[in-house]
């Protein structure tokens, strides 16, 4: 009898904060003026009038956006975004991550139970909750793509052609003529506004009813503000009105509420749950049999997993399940149940008017309903159909790097420096440069301080899958730089192998391309390979490695940027640094291949500075000492010779990247070194002058 095929396991979990606003799972984290946090809105926080103007105000966008990637052993990744910020991505790496590294994905249940009833002493509701709700869409996914199918084929298949949608906005006419069903739109005032706030909610809903005629279905949302009494007496107040439902009136903890207001106005719909969390929470909204429609959100009460739970449930009740917001992640849930009629699109445009992705330009290809509508072929990719935009990759901002200092493997921090960044001065403004090795340790070091001083700058990288987190991170920082310092440089990226020939000469063509400045200002040549090994078992690949990275690749990028100096453009100019090492003057046991070709580099800034100087090119060579970086973690993971390295050094410690950024600067700024050419200048906090 045949077995069933070996199934990928989960090998990595890797999580991002998303920078900045309009992108992700947060509805709310939009930019000011915003309908959705800008008009008035009735709230729980409404009864204290300082919180009424904004609902930022009281802090509803404050945890902000993550997005989570699950990768499989065979290189699959599911990918999921929701609400919750740097807590979210806490929670998943230093609780949930245990339960999913190993793990048949495949195993929905038994993971979402783990990490359910492993968080219900701190969870049970909330954050956790929505947490494990944003693993499990990522499961979803990742099943999808292994299978190559749509999520909805995963749990049942399609029990419909379409799905229909209502709208949920300031403007219920707008709804109308972008093909909605119906409208639903936020309960202005609040219980503690009296009389004068309860007759004003009634002009406001008469006021939209009378906007759409009175068959067009509209709905209220109270957004959890109301209380049982309140709510008696402005649904009788409304009765002529035909609202179609009454939505979230109570706290989701008062079910005797629901209860009371029901017999009150037994012929009047009342729906809640979109926050109400795990099959648990519905268990007393459903039998209770007091609410017309439960409105769970996948992204928050426990994920695909936890709603088909409460779906069935709430199918032995006769009560229908139309979700919360929460774009395609909903979509593949509502096609794929019979008691499921239609579904909520929350409008994300900033007036309300236009149809817009529900997470923003997170994802390049998000499904959004046209004339109110989607059909199951809208939905046929694998998984839940959606992809990164490389744009917005940007906005990602690597948990390791937001939430502990990035990873060592096991080496003791560094004592950082007094000062790890320069001050802002605009020292290289209107420059462009290029950078080698530019993602990563001294080359990404350099590059944030030439980005900060206002220089535009290129990075050459090899583009490897597991590098790709440093190039992530580095965008991260560099949007941020820019969004809190206006006059920053850009950053621009390209792969390549230095050890082509015409990768030098490709970074520079893409670099003026990219900044439009018809000139290059700064090279660095950065990029090498330091592999230590023992002088009688080196052979000839990693001896042809090494020097063919550090030394060939230097003399071919210096050459093309060289080049453009004195050829491309007018007047001639500029400045190129060669990163050798304090190596270049010393020997090393294990570095018997690395040094001449450190030496090499050093050597070819001095016969470039003559050959070059009457084009007005300043070359010079900066010669880190023993700097912190992924090319010497393993050496100096040996706490013995850690301490005896920093017992040389007069400064008392190894060096961290951003030590060489400030005398890049100061080699690349002709105002500072328009007299240096032919230098070497040793950042080695004192140890080269200490070796005796």
């Amino acid at each position: 009898m045949a077995s069933a095929r070996q199934f990928p396991t989960i090998k990595s979990v890797r999580s991002f904060v998303i920078g900045g606003v309009g992108s992700g799972g947060d509805y709310h984290n939009v930019k000011g003026g915003h309908w959705l946090i800008d008009s008035p809105i009735s709230t729980p926080c409404s009864r204290w009038e300082k919180y009424r103007a904004s609902r930022t105000s009281w802090g509803i966008n404050v945890l902000g956006s993550f997005f989570l990637e699950i990768e499989a052993t065979d290189g699959t990744v599911g990918i999921a975004t929701g609400f919750g910020g740097p807590p979210a991505c806490w929670l998943v790496h230093q609780h949930f991550e245990r339960f999913l590294i190993g793990a048949d994905p495949r195993d929905t249940n038994h993971l979402f139970e783990q990490m359910y009833r492993a968080s219900m002493f701190y969870g049970r509701k909330g954050l956790p909750v929505a947490v494990i709700s944003v693993i499990d869409l990522a499961l979803w996914d990742l099943l999808g793509k292994i299978r190559n199918e749509p999520v909805y084929k995963l749990i049942g298949g399609a029990t419909k052609d379409r799905i229909d949608f209502y709208c949920t906005g300031p403007d219920p006419p707008a709804a109308k003529e972008m093909g909605f069903w119906g409208a639903k739109v936020p309960l202005p005032y609040c219980p503690e506004e009296g009389h004068v706030g309860l007759k004003k909610n009634v002009e406001f809903l008469r006021k939209h009813r009378e906007s759409v005629g009175p068959d067009f279905p509209l709905m209220v949302d109270c957004y959890m503000s109301l209380n049982v009494s309140y709510t008696i007496e402005i649904a009788k107040q409304c009765e002529d009105l035909n609202i179609n439902w009454w939505e979230e009136c109570l706290s989701p903890d008062d079910t005797d509420g629901f209860e009371q207001i029901k017999r009150a106005h037994p012929t009047l719909k009342f729906t809640t749950g979109e926050h109400e969390y795990s099959r648990y929470g519905f268990r007393k909204l459903i039998e209770g049999r007091n609410l017309d429609i439960i409105q769970p959100d996948v992204m928050w009460l426990g994920g695909m997993t936890e709603l088909l739970k409460v779906a069935a449930m709430a199918a032995a009740y006769d009560i229908p399940v139309v979700p919360h917001a929460s774009g395609p992640y909903s979509y593949h849930f509502v096609i794929s149940q019979p008691n499921t009629p239609f579904q909520e699109y929350l409008a994300n445009s900033p007036d309300g008017k236009s149809v817009l992705p529900v997470f923003g330009d997170l994802f390049m290809d998000e499904p959004i309903p046209t004339k109110g509508f989607l059909t199951a072929g809208d939905l046929d990719r694998p998984g839940f159909g959606l992809t990164i935009n490389p744009a917005a990759r940007a906005k990602l901002i690597p948990s390791a790097y937001l939430l502990s200092p990035p990873p060592t493997n096991g080496l003791r921090p560094p004592t950082p420096p007094k000062a790890t960044k320069m001050p802002v001065s605009n020292l290289l403004a209107g420059k462009t440069a290029i950078i080698t090795g530019g993602t990563t340790g001294i080359g990404r070091a350099i590059a944030l301080a030439f980005l900060a001083q206002g220089c535009s700058v290129a990075v050459n990288h090899l583009d490897l899958p597991a590098d790709r987190h440093h190039l992530d991170s580095l965008l991260s920082e560099a949007a941020s730089l820019s969004e809190s310092n206006p006059s920053a440089g850009r950053l621009a990226h390209l792969p390549g192998d230095v050890r082509d020939p015409a990768t030098g000469t490709a970074l520079v063509s893409f670099a003026l391309a990219q900044f439009g400045t018809g000139r290059l200002d700064i090279c660095v040549s950065n990029a090498g390979v330091c592999t230590f090994a023992e002088f009688l078992d080196i052979g000839p690949d990693l001896l042809e490695k090494t020097m063919r990275t550090n030394l060939d690749g230097a003399f071919y990028v210096v050459q093309a940027a060289a080049r453009q100096m004195v050829r491309g453009q007018t007047p001639t100019g500029g400045s190129i640094i060669g990163i050798s090492s304090i190596s270049a003057l010393v020997g090393g046991a294990g570095q018997t291949h690395y040094t001449p070709t450190k030496a090499g580099v050093t050597s070819l800034m001095q016969s470039t500075a003559v050959a070059l100087g009457k084009f007005g090119i300043r070359c010079n060579a900066l010669l880190p000492g023993t700097v912190r970086t992924q090319l010497n973690e393993e050496d100096l993971r040996d706490e013995g010779k850690r301490r005896y390295m920093e017992g040389r050094i007069p400064l008392g410690r190894t060096g961290v990247p951003a030590d060489i950024g400030g005398p890049a600067v100061f080699l690349a700024c002709e105002e500072l070194s328009g007299y240096v050419t032919g230098a070497q200048l040793l950042v080695d906090g004192g140890l080269f002058v200490n070796l005796q």
